[in-house]
């Protein structure tokens, strides 16, 4: 009785904390009976989740992502998508251990005596298995706020959605969970000679499940006080976003409206002229797929308010037939003029493939070449065209994949294929890399140091007309005469 009432008090305090779980699968397992060979199945299909989470888990023990994170302020690309691709395999994990309790979940009606047994310490093993490590995955999660913030961040290309971290630690904490655990552990203790009878009988797969319920057993036991705590400190959290995250979403969504409307504005519309035809086609000439495009357009309000002299940067995709190898559909949709080819930008509202003629739009570009194999080449594009339709971040927050600014794009595009390394700087409190940091490692191949690209084309609008620039030293020489503060059209 006093048992009862305390798991009623646990699902009341628990309310809808318990995680969602995929209830349809519960129906198709009961049109399914369960057999002895089945059952045999399912435990050998545990064993091995079991053997995967403990490889999943001894490498996010032995990584140095948390502390390189930490010191550092920010994840590099290659860390982001090491830490989406382990919360991944954590995930499908995760969800194959809950096919298998929720086929197992009646087990307390199952007859024989025997086939009772051995349903029970399947489910049993893998719930306790589900339940220590998620209190693992929390323990790594609580030394990095860095981590558990990348943790909750959507991101379609691993198909994670929004929050899914903290709806782990919701079924972690919830005290109906933990009651349901309970609740099975009290059948394990009223059975356990007859579950030490099965394990000396048929040892495999029953003894090792048994070994592990014994173990496993005692850390959720122990663990009452840590998810108390856990579910203090999930409440408060849910508290902090129900209240505040409103009004910061609120603030950005504005900030969104207003560099939106502002994004294309021209201070100096008048300072603005277009390059004609025979200067695109010329540099059009020049470009290869993976070519980077710096631009600046003067008398723009993004010139005017982003630092340095370099405001935007694209992608240089190659023409249609490239494009279609790359994205079919996109080459489908994308825009005409396939004689000059495509560019990938990420610009407001979102990240778009455009013609190289509606991107030229400008007054002065630096083509910069990635010095990588082709392959390497291939990789980097598609990996740019993975967040094609992501929305533009007006907050410039490299630690974000979800939304992303023009060098973002570059950034996670290149960074740490072949030389190439971008040393985030921090700017107004955000780690960032502007279009003045790619020239400036494009100046660095000049002066024989190592850099990931090499400068190809510089097209200055003069007061005297238009010049492009092929030579490489010459291209060193306007570059490092910009740097220094020269501009072009004064």
């Amino acid at each position: 009785m006093r048992r009862s009432r305390f798991l009623r008090w646990g699902g009341r305090l628990a309310g809808d904390a318990s995680i969602r779980q995929p209830q349809h699968r519960a129906r198709t397992a009961e049109a399914t009976p369960l057999t002895e060979a089945r059952l045999l199945t399912e435990a050998r299909t545990l064993q091995q989740i079991i053997a995967g989470l403990d490889q999943l888990q001894q490498r996010a023990e032995h990584t140095r992502i948390i502390q390189s994170a930490g010191q550092r302020g920010y994840l590099i690309p290659e860390e982001d998508d090491r830490v989406r691709q382990g919360l991944l395999a954590y995930r499908n994990y995760r969800l194959a251990l809950y096919e298998i309790i929720l086929q197992l979940e009646q087990y307390p009606k199952l007859k024989p005596a025997g086939l009772r047994l051995k349903a029970f310490l399947v489910a049993y093993a893998a719930a306790l298995t589900l339940y220590s490590k998620s209190l693992r995955l929390d323990e790594l999660a609580a030394k990095s706020p860095l981590i558990r913030g990348k943790l909750n961040e959507p991101e379609p290309k691993f198909d994670l959605e929004e929050g899914f971290f903290d709806d782990v630690m919701s079924g972690f904490c919830s005290l109906r969970n933990y009651g349901l655990i309970l609740r099975a552990t009290w059948f394990w203790t009223m059975r356990r000679r007859a579950i030490r009878a099965l394990a000396r009988v048929e040892p495999e797969p029953w003894a090792g499940l048994e070994k592990l319920a014994v173990v496993e057993r005692r850390t959720v036991q122990s663990a009452l006080n840590r998810v108390l705590r856990s579910r203090l400190k999930l409440g408060w959290r849910s508290f902090w976003q129900t209240a505040f995250k409103p009004v910061d979403r609120a603030q950005y969504d504005l900030r969104a409206r207003v560099g939106g409307r502002f994004a294309g504005a021209w201070v100096h519309p008048d300072r603005h002229q277009a390059p004609d035809d025979a200067t695109l086609q010329a540099l059009a000439a020049l470009l290869q797929p993976g070519d980077v495009l710096l631009m600046r357009s003067e008398g723009k309000l993004t010139a005017a308010l982003l630092p340095g002299f370099w405001a935007h940067a694209a992608i240089f995709l190659g023409d249609r037939e490239a494009l279609s190898a790359l994205n079919p559909e996109q080459a489908k949709e994308a825009e005409t003029a396939p004689h000059l080819g495509f560019v990938i930008e990420g610009v407001s509202p979102c990240v778009r493939i455009v013609s190289l003629k509606t991107c030229l739009d400008t007054d002065h570009v630096l083509v910069v070449r990635p010095l990588l194999p082709p392959e390497a080449i291939g990789e980097a594009l598609s990996e740019a065209l993975l967040h094609l339709g992501k929305p533009y971040d007006f907050e410039f927050d490299f630690n974000l994949s979800s939304r992303i600014v023009c060098t973002g794009l570059v950034y996670r595009a290149y960074h740490g294929r072949g030389a190439i390394q971008f040393h985030l700087i921090k700017r107004l409190g955000n780690f960032t890399l502007t279009g003045d940091d790619l020239a400036a490692q494009a100046l660095a191949s000049g002066a024989g140091q190592s850099a990931g690209f090499a400068p190809i084309a510089l097209l200055l609008r003069r007061k005297s007309g238009r010049q492009l620039a092929r030579a490489p030293r010459r291209i060193h020489t306007l570059l490092h005469r910009i740097e220094r503060g020269w501009r072009p059209i004064r």
